[in-house]
């Protein structure tokens, strides 16, 4: 499973960010940014959680372009 999706169901599911550092060994201050472009977005996590992988990655910006 991707990690970012790992990230946003523990988010989903009202998991601290220390907790998923610990668990997705991902940097709290990297969840951190995560979590505001999720919020920028307007939609739940739950809603967040029904795009596809790629969409998710254009969201955060790590989708380069061609």
């Amino acid at each position: 499973m991707n990690k970012i999706r790992q990230i946003l169901i523990f988010l989903d599911q009202g998991v601290s960010q220390r907790k998923i550092e610990k668990e997705v060994r991902v940097n709290r201050r990297t969840i951190a940014s995560y979590l505001e472009k999720f919020k920028s977005t307007g939609l739940t996590f739950g809603g967040l959680l029904k795009l596809s992988d790629g969409d998710i990655d254009e969201i955060l910006g790590l989708v380069k372009e061609m």
